[in-house]
């Protein structure tokens, strides 16, 4: 089952749920039914040469000869 974003028209909540398209959802927050579906951006891979600390960090692994250091450009 995909994981969809909604927004509620009730509370203002903004909140997702693990469901299938034709389930009927309610606001966790004031259980309403009055929800929208949002459009969820997938989250971007990480690059398989990334390093665990490097994937986790945000960081990009050095680049150059000497790990960025020699002066080469």
């Amino acid at each position: 089952m995909p994981l969809f974003d909604y927004h509620c028209t009730t509370c203002d909540a903004r909140f997702e749920v693990l469901a299938r398209s034709t389930d009927r959802i309610r606001c966790p927050s004031c259980q309403g039914a009055e929800v929208d579906r949002l459009l969820s951006v997938p989250a971007q891979p990480r690059r398989a040469s990334a390093t665990p600390r490097e994937a986790t960090s945000g960081l990009t692994p050095p680049s150059g000869c000497c790990g960025g250091g020699c002066g080469l450009n």
